[in-house]
C-alpha cells in the first residue's frame, strides 16, 4: 500500500511515497516555468504538461493527499479529473493549503492525515 503526499506549486512538486519499506521522495520542476509568455493560453498549456508529468509519477498511489500554497494544488486536482487521470483522481483524499514547509513538516502532516483517515476506513 502506497500513500502519497504531493506538495505542489506552479514551479515544482515534491512527491513523497509512504511505503512499508520506508519513505521515497522525488522532486519535479516545471521546465516551462521560467519561460513565461504573454499568452495566458500558452502558460496554461505549459502547466498542463507539468501536471501531467507529476501525475505520471503517482502510478502506484493507493491514496493521495495534495497540498500546497496558492492555486496549483486545485489546478492539479482539476487536471487529474479532466485529463485521463480519473483513476488517480479517485484516490485523492484531500486537497489542503500548506505554505512552504520543510520536507519534515510535509511528512509529519501526511502521517497524521493518513493515520486519521484510516480510523474511518
Amino acid at each position: 500500500m502506497s500513500s502519497y503526499v504531493v506538495w505542489i506549486d506552479t514551479a515544482h512538486a515534491k512527491i513523497f511515497a509512504l511505503t512499508p519499506e520506508g519513505i521515497k521522495s522525488e522532486e519535479v520542476k516545471d521546465s516551462h516555468h521560467e519561460h513565461h509568455g504573454f499568452n495566458p493560453r500558452d502558460e496554461h498549456r505549459d502547466h498542463e504538461k507539468f501536471y501531467h508529468t507529476v501525475a505520471g509519477k503517482l502510478n502506484t498511489a493507493v491514496e493521495l493527499l495534495v497540498v500546497g500554497p496558492g492555486v496549483a494544488k486545485t489546478q492539479f486536482k482539476h487536471h487529474l479529473d479532466k485529463h485521463h487521470h480519473q483513476n488517480l483522481a479517485s484516490k485523492v483524499l484531500a486537497v489542503e493549503s500548506m505554505d512552504h514547509p520543510t520536507d519534515g513538516q510535509i511528512l509529519d502532516h501526511a502521517k497524521r492525515f493518513f493515520k486519521h483517515a484510516h480510523l474511518f476506513t
